[in-house]
């Protein structure tokens, strides 16, 4: 049964049908504490494929995906305690629809809670298609997400490169270093030629003890090193 409301909306939906096909997909008033749809306009058709007579009784949960009635929800409850306290907000959201045709639709929802004497409280609302808008909007976040990813990739193989290029190859057998145009240097001479840092030598503790096993005293050994 029509509610007072829902009769003056129904009524200006047909006065004003011409215009509201171009600018309004759909009309439409729910009841605040059962979230039942009490009226809709015809034109839902063309928004979410049911006729209207598909749709009123049911509640917003069935038309909804979760996470848009999880959303819808919270904005409601704000709204509410809002015109509880003397305000008169109109809100705005973005929320999915599930299609006649097993889709989904996005619609941008602008309402208001309304209540007048002997009805209960109810919202009012109109419903416009935006799902155009909203794809171009998730193929940008997308095209986005794989562009930042590709940066970091870049970031992570730039990194990589500079610490090949850090790592000297170096021959297993002599010791020699590799340098960009293929040359082999001994350790000292590419050191000294690339750093310029000149060596001193002298010998450890187990090479002590390997090359000279008669010499206990590690500096009388590192002396004969260098006079060798």
């Amino acid at each position: 049964m029509k509610t007072g409301i829902s009769k003056r909306v129904a009524s200006n939906e047909k006065r004003y049908r011409d215009f509201n096909k171009r600018f309004v997909d759909s009309l439409w008033v729910i009841d605040a504490e059962t979230l039942e749809v009490i009226f809709i306009s015809e034109s839902t058709k063309k928004l979410r494929g049911y006729r209207a007579e598909e749709v009123i009784g049911r509640h917003v949960r069935e038309i909804v995906t979760d996470d848009s009635y999880k959303r819808a929800m919270d904005v409601m409850k704000k709204a509410r305690q809002e015109y509880e306290q003397g305000k008169d907000p109109a809100y705005r959201i973005e929320i999915e629809c599930y299609h006649k045709n097993g889709t989904t639709t996005w619609i941008e929802i602008t309402a208001k809670f309304v209540k007048e004497d002997g009805e209960p409280l109810q919202i009012v609302g109109i419903s416009r298609d935006i799902t155009d808008r909203k794809i171009a909007e998730m193929n940008k976040e997308h095209l986005l997400k794989m562009y930042k990813e590709a940066l970091e990739e870049q970031t992570r193989l730039r990194s990589e490169i500079k610490l090949f290029e850090q790592l000297l190859p170096i021959c297993s057998g002599c010791r020699r270093i590799r340098d960009e145009k293929d040359n082999w240097w001994p350790l000292e001479a590419y050191v000294r030629e690339k750093a310029g840092i000149e060596f001193t030598h002298s010998i450890c503790p187990d090479c002590t003890k390997v090359y000279y096993p008669d010499i206990e005293n590690e500096e009388d050994a590192s002396f004969v090193a260098k006079s060798g």
